[in-house]
């Protein structure tokens, strides 16, 4: 399957993976401080490992024993690397 990658620094978004797939956090776009502090909030931080559970209405994350819902606004923030299954 060809996906169409977003990236920074040749990093994926989180939003290019599909429900079920696991990643890596990598880095964080840091422009907005709001935005970077929910990250941080939430444990998103490079090298986490996160798995998606859901893509729409909201992006469902599970980081660690926790799920939180966040927006694709949010969600555009997180670079990753795609773990191998």
């Amino acid at each position: 399957m060809n996906k169409k990658k977003s990236q920074q620094n040749n990093h994926t978004k989180i939003t290019e993976l599909n429900v079920g797939e696991r990643c890596k956090v990598i880095n964080l776009e840091t422009s907005n401080e709001t935005r970077l502090q929910k990250l941080l909030s939430m444990g998103i931080l490079p090298g986490r490992h996160i798995e998606i559970l859901q893509k729409v209405p909201s992006y469902i994350l599970q980081v660690g024993q926790t799920q939180y819902a966040i927006d694709k606004e949010i969600a555009d923030a997180i670079y990753i690397e795609q773990e191998k299954s």
